[in-house]
């Protein structure tokens, strides 16, 4: 049986030993690895991750200082059997059930300029099966699904940093953390009225979108004019502007078709 791990305990004692150093690691990964200068749009996604309790891991020894020496076991994902801790040099973004408990960690990282060409990369890399099967869960709080019910529709995507801005500019995003829907992201998403798929615009996101409106009821899309993910289109005030005016218009015709965006 695997050890018990506070990580809820671990996150707010990091937290508060190192909040200058988290607080600077964190802008400097949201504007210089993310791209994002608009300083309003910056200090949103800081908030929103910064309470979710996302924090850098620096080095091999840094989760264990925090969560103990438990967390070396194989199974959780965070060590591998030679002891290299698989976040370190990225960013960890809990993940959890729906009763708000930490379950894991998705490490998120951009790929290097030095990195070999021929080396394979993961840009985010999710806790193994046996600890966090993502197909069974996705990334949204407790409290984001039960408005997200009350209010009656939600935004679907699948990159991790299209539901956070989303959700930054108040509205309701989940993400399925990859571009599968399965039958239990299904049954979820059941209790909630109407689904607006924002996909990207490449292959698997095609893909991705088509399936939504084949297997969800009451689920229509939103088309980018250009940008690959929504992420990546709210970057000023302007597009954000933009896009709320036209969703606003798509919530007051109750989401009844999909929309190609205008800029």
């Amino acid at each position: 049986m695997l050890p018990d791990i506070d990580y809820t305990t671990g996150i707010h004692k990091l937290w508060e030993e190192e909040e200058e150093y988290q607080t600077a690691v964190l802008e400097g990964i949201i504007s210089n690895i993310r791209h994002i200068e608009n300083p309003e749009i910056l200090k949103l996604h800081f908030n929103y991750l910064k309470t979710q309790g996302a924090f850098f891991v620096h080095n091999d020894d840094y989760m264990i200082k925090y969560f103990g020496e438990a967390i070396k076991e194989p199974k959780y994902g965070v060590y591998s059997f030679q002891g290299r801790c698989t976040l370190a040099a990225r960013l960890a973004i809990p993940i959890r059930l729906f009763d708000n408990t930490v379950r894991g960690f998705i490490g998120y990282s951009n790929k290097p300029a030095d990195y070999a060409p021929d080396e394979v990369f993961i840009k985010y890399l999710y806790p193994p099966k046996n600890a966090f099967y993502k197909g069974r869960f996705f990334y949204m709080t407790a409290d984001e699904y039960r408005k997200a019910v009350h209010d009656e529709y939600v935004c679907i995507v699948d990159g991790i940093f299209d539901k956070i801005i989303l959700q930054c500019l108040g509205i309701n995003a989940v993400s399925l953390c990859g571009s599968s829907l399965t039958e239990w992201h299904t049954r979820y998403l059941s209790f909630i009225k109407h689904k607006i798929v924002i996909a990207d615009n490449d292959v698997a996101g095609r893909r991705f979108s088509s399936y939504c409106r084949y297997a969800l009821e009451n689920c229509i899309e939103i088309l980018q004019p250009e940008t690959n993910d929504i992420d990546e289109f709210l970057r000023d005030d302007k597009a954000v502007v933009s896009f709320r005016k036209q969703f606003e218009e798509m919530k007051a015709e109750g989401f009844l078709l999909s929309r190609q965006l205008m800029i």
